[in-house]
């Protein structure tokens, strides 16, 4: 893998890390009210979703 391969990858993981950290904390604020439930569970399943991407973006720069 060449340096500019590596750096690509280094950027596409802190990208996913900050998508990861905003869709969490509005998850947090959501979860404060029964009446966002449908909204908790549409931003759990976009959670997941963005964790599944960053670990294999993780894993490929190890």
């Amino acid at each position: 893998m060449g340096s500019g391969d590596y750096q690509s990858l280094k950027r596409s993981r802190s990208a996913y890390k900050a998508q990861l950290t905003k869709t969490y904390r509005e998850l947090e604020v959501q979860m404060s009210s029964q009446e966002n439930a449908e909204s908790v569970t549409t931003l759990n399943d976009k959670l997941v979703g963005l964790f599944g991407k960053f670990r294999e973006v993780h894993d490929e720069v190890l």
